[in-house]
């Protein structure tokens, strides 16, 4: 729960393991297919104009290129999406979830930025572990980027249909 500067209380729902889970793969998949046709992309440019770099330098342009590429692909595409698509990447939108401060404020491009880097840290050792059992152990479902960035993931789900089940 949230209150606003005009005192009025949000109800934020915090996104299941399984939403953020679903937003990755498909994000995940995104990239990937983006990075293996911009990389097709880059060995078709420079694999015909290789006499234009016949001194030698043509492998370090071509690995800076590539280098560039993957900085862009894994650290830029998820800060881009959620400063200028209002928290959410296409996988968020799949798994409608979005990232917002704790306050319920849009994020900002230095809380986007820390969180981001600090995926590197949650995804350690394997699979993201430090990071969901962090999401287990806050009461926001924060991983550690989530904490120090001050943010929080949140279901965008107005309603939930629980046919059958709802007299349980």
């Amino acid at each position: 729960q949230v209150e606003t500067p005009e005192a009025i209380d949000i109800q934020l729902r915090p996104a299941s393991m399984y939403q953020r889970i679903l937003a990755i793969g498909v994000d995940l998949l995104i990239r990937s297919v983006w990075f293996l046709l911009s990389t097709i992309a880059i060995f078709m440019v420079f694999g015909n104009l290789t006499s234009a770099f016949a001194d030698g330098n043509f492998s370090y342009v071509a690995v800076g290129f590539l280098l560039i590429n993957l900085f862009a692909t894994t650290w830029l595409y998820p800060v881009l999406f959620e400063v200028f698509n209002n928290g959410r990447t296409p996988g968020k939108i799949s798994a409608k979830i979005r990232v917002l401060h704790d306050n319920g404020s849009p994020i900002g491009w230095s809380a986007s930025m820390l969180r981001n880097l600090l995926r590197v840290f949650d995804g350690l050792p394997f699979c993201y572990a430090i990071g969901m059992v962090a999401m287990l152990l806050t009461d926001k479902g924060q991983r550690i980027g989530d904490v120090f960035a001050g943010t929080i993931v949140v279901d965008e789900q107005t309603e939930r249909a629980y046919p059958r089940l709802a007299f349980l």
